[in-house]
């Protein structure tokens, strides 16, 4: 009876074991999943900004920020495997790229905007995709979420 019960504790043992698992590695493949989205998003965005034309609006470019501001901020909860230092130096540079934004007077044209924000928008593009280079996600060519 003893050897029985020993088993029988053994194989629920094993069991619970198996299922932590199971639920560690879904859990890993759902953050890995929502860093590569984060940068995904972070690195169609700051392209979509390089792309904007004379009949883009002032709200485009403050609306690309938005969504880049979203995906810092995962990347900086739910970094996964990125190195920390990459994390930090996409939020840095993010951050002088929407400081750039905020300067922006309400009443500017986009073509007067672009050049203000050209510099941080090339050193953001730069940290997004040493992000994408040094993560392990796969990033389309065509990635945007703004209009």
């Amino acid at each position: 009876m003893r050897a029985t019960t020993r088993s029988m504790a053994a194989v629920l043992v094993t069991a619970a074991l198996l299922v932590a698992c199971s639920d560690d590695d879904e859990d890993t493949a759902a953050e890995a999943a929502d860093v590569c989205d984060s940068v995904e998003v972070l690195v169609g965005e700051a392209r979509s900004v390089g792309e904007l034309s004379a009949s883009s609006t002032v709200e485009d470019l403050q609306g690309a920020r938005d969504a880049m501001q979203d995906a810092v901020d995962n990347l900086v909860d739910e970094r996964g495997d990125l190195a920390e230092a990459r994390v930090e130096e996409a939020r840095d540079a993010f951050d002088a790229f929407n400081e750039e934004i905020d300067g922006i007077d309400d009443q500017d044209t986009i073509a007067e905007a672009l050049p203000q924000v050209r510099t941080a928008l090339e050193n953001l593009q730069q940290a997004a995709d040493q992000l994408a280079a040094e993560s392990t996600c796969t990033i389309s060519a065509t990635t945007t979420t703004s209009g």
